[in-house]
């Protein structure tokens, strides 16, 4: 990270994972900015970019392909099309598990503007919409 504010000319490492890095996010929880990371050591940690370590680390099921967030939502895309969605009130836990629509590996995901679901596309070329609640779907 290289703090362009404060006028730094050598940047900093702020996180590590034991296998590659593919997603950064910048998000805000509890009040307190963050950098969310998502990597396919299985793993996505949570970090402050005042510490050398992780606030938190959180297992996937898969490697992370992908991952996006909106307010106090959270979508990680793994390998096997799986989706993991978490609420940043409680980031350290799951909120919902569900299987991609798709067939195909996930290739990006984007959460809606009002973060009541997220837009899901894949390596074939097709994306789907998907809702984090049933009763939002209508």
């Amino acid at each position: 990270m290289l703090d362009l504010g404060a006028g730094a000319q050598t940047p900093q490492t702020v996180a590590a994972h034991d296998n590659a890095i593919k997603c950064v996010e910048s998000i805000t929880v509890n009040g307190q900015p963050m950098i969310v990371t998502g990597s396919w050591d299985k793993t996505i940690k949570y970090w402050d970019c005042r510490q050398q370590s992780a606030v938190a680390s959180v297992q996937c099921k898969e490697r992370v392909y992908a991952m996006d967030t909106r307010d106090q939502l959270l979508v990680v895309a793994t390998a096997d099309r799986w989706v993991e969605i978490f609420n940043l009130n409680q980031p350290t836990a799951a909120y919902k598990q569900i299987q991609s629509p798709l067939k195909w590996q996930t290739r990006t995901v984007s959460c809606f503007a009002d973060a009541t679901g997220f837009a899901i596309g894949s390596i074939e070329g097709r994306c789907a919409i998907q809702y984090v609640e049933d009763k939002d779907s209508r």
